[in-house]
């Protein structure tokens, strides 16, 4: 896959996120959207017996890369318009996740301990996870946090 293809087949509007087809192929009419979205709500397509990402191909059309990840910054998995894209590395795409869905304090990397009746702030690093302290209420703990994440270059979403 290159760019001069991608851009052969395919139109992108990087102010709206659009990526529609130019041409017809076989049940996909001219303007419609490239792709479906998929069970985990990125857009993917099939082209040429081959799976792509829509976000890797939107970049490729861009700017004539085709790179591993791609990090939907404000974490909506459909959102393409390119201000809310970046290249990423694992590391740096892990380190813009959304809060988890389990998550009970409202504060990502802060738990409530009720044998200690305290909050524990945690974080993981490169070299593993870090325990940042046991904290008497949420928000020394959330900051605790916060100041973490800056130190090990957390995205500024992360956890929203």
């Amino acid at each position: 896959m290159n760019q001069k293809y991608i851009k052969e087949l395919c139109d992108y509007d990087p102010l709206t996120g659009s990526f529609t087809w130019k041409k017809h192929r076989m049940h996909n009419m001219i303007g419609s959207t490239v792709g479906h979205i998929s069970d985990t709500g990125y857009y993917r397509v099939c082209i040429k017996g081959t799976q792509y990402a829509v976000h890797r191909l939107i970049w490729l059309w861009m700017t004539g890369n085709l790179p591993v990840q791609i990090d939907h910054i404000d974490h909506v998995r459909s959102n393409n318009v390119w201000t809310n894209l970046r290249e990423a590395t694992q590391t740096e795409n892990m380190h813009n996740k959304g809060k988890h869905s389990n998550n009970k304090t409202g504060v990502t990397g802060v738990c409530y301990e009720a044998n200690r009746k305290k909050y524990k702030a945690f974080i993981k690093t490169p070299k593993g996870n870090k325990h940042l302290g046991y904290y008497d209420n949420l928000p020394a703990a959330a900051q605790a946090r916060k100041e973490a994440e800056i130190l090990y270059n957390y995205h500024a979403n992360h956890g929203q």
